[in-house]
């Protein structure tokens, strides 16, 4: 249920945890762009951790929901989808430094 939200103007993005425990995490993005009363489900997802050969597999998976074909366009190749690899990128790099220093 924790969860982080940032807002501009009208509109507003959250990230959910809707399952966290040894398994892994898993998450939930909502938006409400202006104009629209209620958050609606943009995207799922899940980061797994699990067991091997002395160490462990990072498993991430993310998805998500379009509702128009210039929302789908954006999200598959418009700045969105660059940031949103970047971050991962960071974050795994991140994840790995603290894990092999420990």
């Amino acid at each position: 249920g924790h969860q982080i939200s940032w807002r501009s103007e009208a509109n507003e993005a959250v990230l959910r945890l809707t399952r966290c425990d040894a398994q892994g995490v898993e998450y939930d993005f909502l938006t409400r762009l202006s104009g629209e009363k209620d958050l609606r489900a943009q995207g799922h997802g899940a980061i797994a951790i699990a067991p091997v050969d002395g160490g462990c597999s990072i498993t991430w998976r993310d998805s998500s929901e379009t509702v128009s074909f210039t929302e789908r366009w954006f999200a598959w190749f418009g700045a969105q989808q660059d940031a949103a690899r970047k971050f991962q990128q960071m974050s795994l790099g991140k994840l790995r430094a603290v894990t092999e220093h420990n």
